[in-house]
């Protein structure tokens, strides 16, 4: 006589939820070998119990419900397994390289955040900075619908040739019209790489150097005030500059209320 088992007998002999055993009875993975007409209950069989394993090992290695279907429509052989095996290799190696990124720029993340606490918020610093790679986009951002406008090209760009994981967000503002005008004005948008790259198009360097720094955390909207305080800081002190500032944004976020918020580092090399 056959000895059959409830599915909450199959679920607890096995660790596979009763949930999923459903799930596997509608694809038609794992069908039930009795139905009660009855009660309509369904039971298992004890050699089921080898597909049981052979469904958990095929989910262990990263194989999708249609491929182990796929797996399961012939007899399982030595062969087919060797073929998946050699394709679900390729897939994880790539999926280590993806999440070696997504690590890598976690820890720049933290190392970026970790830097803004070991100085006093909206304190004026000289920071020496080795050379930086950054790819630019020359704009002229005169306000905030310029701003968004271009960042949007420019992030969707950076999608594609995969620059979003490892690359931070720099605003290049003119000191010229921040002298003259009293205003920020961005002249070009630029991605900070945290990583070795090889040459491309748009890639410069900022050069290697002593850059009077301070970090702020705020909204966009007020970002003037930080650059008057950088500004009074090098007249007062009568510090000769080199080129424009470079406004880094570490980490953007909003509110409830949708309310913008930012931690920044703002920089200009001297001499």
């Amino acid at each position: 006589m056959e000895t059959y088992f409830s599915v909450g007998e199959i679920s607890k002999l096995t660790n596979v939820p009763i949930q999923t055993l459903r799930y596997y009875d509608k694809m038609g993975l794992l069908k039930p070998a009795y139905i009660n007409e009855q009660n309509n209950y369904r039971y298992y069989s004890l050699n089921q119990f080898i597909k049981i394993d052979l469904l958990k090992q095929c989910k262990l290695i990263g194989l999708s419900l249609k491929e182990i279907e796929e797996l399961l429509r012939n007899e399982v052989s030595v062969d087919s397994m060797l073929k998946l095996i050699d394709k679900q290799r390729r897939v994880l190696d790539e999926k280590i390289k993806e999440l070696e990124v997504v690590k890598s720029y976690i820890n720049f993340l933290d190392d970026r955040l970790k830097e803004t606490k070991e100085v006093e918020e909206n304190k004026i610093f000289i920071k020496y900075n080795d050379e930086r790679v950054v790819k630019k986009y020359e704009c002229i951002l005169k306000d905030e619908k310029d701003i968004e406008l271009n960042l949007r090209k420019i992030l969707l760009e950076s999608e594609k040739d995969n620059w979003m994981l490892h690359s931070e967000l720099v605003f290049r503002a003119s000191l010229d019209i921040l002298q003259v005008e009293d205003k920020v004005v961005y002249n070009a948008i630029m991605l900070y790489k945290h990583e070795n790259i090889c040459e491309e198009t748009g890639n410069v360097i900022l050069p290697r150097g002593n850059y009077l720094t301070m970090y702020y955390d705020d909204g966009y909207k007020n970002n003037l005030r930080y650059y008057k305080m950088m500004l009074d800081y090098i007249n007062k002190n009568n510090i000769e500059t080199v080129g424009d500032f470079n406004e880094f944004s570490i980490l953007s976020r909003v509110n409830t209320k949708e309310a913008e918020k930012s931690i920044i580092q703002l920089e200009i090399q001297i001499k």
